[in-house]
């Protein structure tokens, strides 16, 4: 078997070592630590821990922030919403850009434990806070049996997870008068180009 370099040895060790630290273990209810984040900046958080009357809250029910998707536009104008995958073991948040295009920006996926249990996460609700750059996503967490005999050491419950690192409502609005006084605001670049409206007639028009 051929030996590792010492530099890759380390560099695998310090990514497992990221990785235990940064996700709940097989077994665990799922928590924003689990949350998949694909877009440079952001980071998850837990903003209200899981609550077992959450899962089972109405969609008006505040205190566990059970609303639907509500204001789902940030600072930029993109706009997000919720998706489940097709095999229905994934959660995801996207966003559509003001360009059109549309990008994953998070996930949160089913875990299988062996041949016993599934740590199963699913987001339910979505709001954007586009003053302070926050997404604040509502995720259900429940523990599924495979076998007959009980495994599971957890029941359901809901958590309110925030991720940071939007552009803020200030930044957005900053580089805007930044790309006004340079004579190129940004929104007129978004359509084609205004046309050119002569200031006097054309001399063929004009009375002799």
């Amino acid at each position: 078997m051929k030996e590792l370099k010492p530099t890759v040895t380390l560099f695998w060790l310090a990514l497992a070592a990221t990785t235990v630290a940064l996700a709940s273990d097989p077994g665990e209810r799922q928590r924003a630590e689990d949350v998949v984040l694909e877009i440079g900046g952001l980071h998850a958080e837990a903003f209200l821990p899981p609550n077992p009357e959450c899962s089972q809250a109405g969609p008006l029910d505040i205190r566990c922030f059970a609303y639907q998707i509500v204001s789902p536009f940030d600072a930029e104008g993109s706009q997000y919403f919720l998706h489940e995958a097709p095999d229905a073991a994934r959660w995801e948040i996207w966003r559509t850009r003001r360009n059109g295009q549309s990008e994953r920006v998070a996930y949160v996926e089913h875990r299988t434990v062996g041949s016993t249990t599934i740590d199963a996460a699913n987001f339910t609700s979505l709001s954007v806070d586009l003053v302070r750059g926050f997404i604040y996503v509502w995720m259900n967490s429940e523990c599924f049996e495979l076998t007959e005999e009980p495994h599971c050491n957890y029941g359901p419950a809901g958590e309110t997870i925030r991720i940071e690192g939007l552009e803020t409502l200030a930044e957005v609005s900053a580089t805007d008068d930044d790309e006004d006084e340079d004579g190129d605001g940004g929104h007129a670049l978004d359509g084609p180009e205004s046309p050119v409206i002569p200031t006097s007639r054309p001399r063929s028009l004009q009375s002799r």
